[in-house]
């Protein structure tokens, strides 16, 4: 009697796996998706900020590290999630003639830029001379007097201790089309907690 039970079983589920494998597999697979999905999402940083540092090379990570770390440190927190997180992104765009060692990577930079730029991504932007020069005709910099403010003469830069690679360069705020405000929700909060952050930076906490 026992052995006819198992062999009813066993019938049973041959024939159902046989009609219904495909379903089984296909419902396998979606859970494992939906599991990575929800996963990623949980891992996923909401950045209060995104700094973009544009310069011909990259800089060393660990200068962008401890960049970071200085500006979480004085910046405040946007999406009230009780943690300040600060992305930066180090766009290495070549020279002003778009040379560079890495000619694919240059150009891929480059593109980010260009969109980082028409969608103020980035309000607070660091940068080098050369970037400027190419640049500053068409407005994207927030310049007093046409010149800008060196990273070394900044308040919080003495707070770095491996800056080297970032002293010569300069800080400021984007310029951005304010028509831009009613496009883009909380966009003209960000350019102000930006300002805010940059005024931080460089003066200290007066």
């Amino acid at each position: 009697m026992e052995d006819k039970k198992k062999e009813v079983c066993r019938k049973n589920w041959e024939n159902f796996w046989y009609y219904h494998k495909f379903h089984v597999i296909i419902g396998v697979f979606v859970i494992a998706v939906i599991a990575v999905f929800v996963r990623d999402k949980l891992k996923q940083i909401d950045y209060d900020y995104t700094v973009a540092v544009v310069t011909a090379e990259g800089i060393p990570q660990e200068a962008l590290g401890e960049l970071q770390s200085v500006l979480e440190n004085i910046a405040s927190d946007r999406n009230n999630d009780k943690k300040v997180h600060v992305l930066i992104q180090n766009y290495a765009i070549g020279n002003k003639n778009g040379e560079s060692s890495n000619p694919q990577i240059t150009m891929a930079n480059q593109q980010k830029f260009i969109v980082d730029a028409q969608t103020g991504t980035s309000m607070l932007l660091i940068y080098t001379d050369e970037v400027y020069e190419m640049y500053k005709k068409q407005g994207l910099f927030a310049v007093e007097d046409g010149t800008p403010v060196k990273m070394g003469e900044c308040s919080a830069f003495t707070e770095m201790k491996d800056g080297d690679s970032l002293r010569n360069l300069n800080i400021s705020l984007r310029n951005i089309d304010e028509s831009l405000w009613s496009k883009k929700k909380d966009l003209k909060a960000y350019y102000e907690d930006s300002e805010r952050l940059l005024e931080r930076f460089m003066y200290g906490d007066k």
